[in-house]
C-alpha cells in the first residue's frame, strides 16, 4: 500500500528502508531527497510499504496535498471504519500518472484506469472547464488499445483519445515487452526514462530545474552520503556518480550482465 504524508517521514513508523535506497536523517542527502523525490520504501517482517510526502515526482503535475485532502472522500469499510482518500479526479490522474511514470509496461495500471473509468462518477466534472491532462490522456488511450475502455468513457473523452499519436501506442507495447531487469543494462537509462516523464508531465519553469537536479543527483546517488551540507555532499555525490557511470560504461561496453 501506499500512503500520503504532507510531513517528512518517520524511518521508524515502517520498517527499514530498502538496500540501495538508504539515507541518513539529517544529513543533506535526506534533505536532498525530501526535496527532490517523492516517497521512500520500507521493507517490514510482513509487509512492504511505499511511503508518500507527494503524490508524483513532480511538483505542478498533482495537486499538492492541501490542495487534495480539501477534496477528499470518505470511504465506508464497514464496523463504523471511515477511511479519507483520494477524490475521483484525483485518483483517476494519480493513477494515469503512475502508470504513465512507468511507461504503460504494468497491466495491473491499466486495469485500475479501466475500473475508474467504468464508474460513472468518475466523469461528474465539467470537462471544459476542468480537461484531462495530457498524460490522463495518453493513459486512457494505451488502456483502451491494451485492454479495452467501458462505454461509460464521455464522448468528449473517446474523442480526445482518437487523438494519441500511434506511436505512444507503439511504446507502452515495447515496454510491456521489455524485461523488468535487463541482461546489459546502459547506465543512466531509468533516469532519463524518469526525467522524460517528468517534462511530459509537468512543463512549468521550476519543474524543469527540479527535472534537472533529480535527474544529476538520483536518490541512488546520495546513498552512504553522510555529510550535513551541500557544499561537501553535492562535490561527493558528484565524483561518486561520474565513477559509478564510468564503472557501469565499461560493464555494458563490455557486454557484462548487471
Amino acid at each position: 500500500g501506499a500512503t500520503s504524508r504532507s510531513m517528512s517521514p518517520d524511518p521508524r513508523a515502517a520498517g527499514s528502508q530498502r538496500p540501495g535506497s538508504e539515507v541518513s536523517a539529517g544529513t543533506w542527502a535526506w534533505r536532498h531527497t525530501l526535496r527532490n523525490f517523492n516517497a521512500f520504501t520500507f521493507d517490514g517482517p510482513g509487509s512492504t510499504i511505499d511511503l508518500h510526502w507527494r503524490l508524483d515526482p513532480t511538483l505542478d503535475a498533482l495537486p499538492t496535498f492541501a490542495e487534495a485532502w480539501g477534496r477528499r472522500e470518505i470511504v465506508d469499510l464497514g464496523a463504523g471504519v471511515l477511511v479519507p482518500t483520494l477524490g475521483r479526479r484525483d485518483v483517476l490522474a494519480h493513477t494515469c500518472l503512475h502508470a504513465a511514470k512507468d511507461s504503460w509496461r504494468w497491466m495491473r495500471s491499466l486495469v485500475d484506469v479501466h475500473r475508474l473509468a467504468g464508474r460513472s462518477d468518475t466523469w461528474e466534472r465539467d470537462l471544459a472547464a476542468d480537461p484531462l491532462r495530457k498524460l490522463e490522456v495518453q493513459t486512457l488511450a494505451v488502456t483502451r488499445f491494451v485492454v479495452g475502455l467501458p462505454p461509460t468513457v464521455p464522448a468528449a473523452v473517446v474523442a480526445r483519445l482518437d487523438q494519441v499519436p500511434s506511436s505512444v501506442l507503439a511504446r507502452a507495447l515495447a515496454a510491456q515487452e521489455r524485461p523488468v531487469y535487463a541482461t546489459f543494462p546502459f547506465p543512466g537509462v531509468e533516469s532519463m526514462r524518469l526525467m522524460r516523464y517528468m517534462v511530459a508531465a509537468s512543463s512549468t519553469p521550476r519543474d524543469l530545474a527540479h527535472s534537472a537536479v533529480s535527474t544529476a543527483l538520483p536518490v541512488k546517488a546520495v546513498v552512504g552520503i553522510e555529510a550535513r551540507s551541500a557544499w561537501t555532499g553535492v562535490p561527493l555525490t558528484l565524483w561518486y556518480r561520474l565513477r559509478r557511470v564510468r564503472r557501469r560504461s565499461v560493464a555494458w561496453a563490455r557486454r557484462e550482465p548487471g
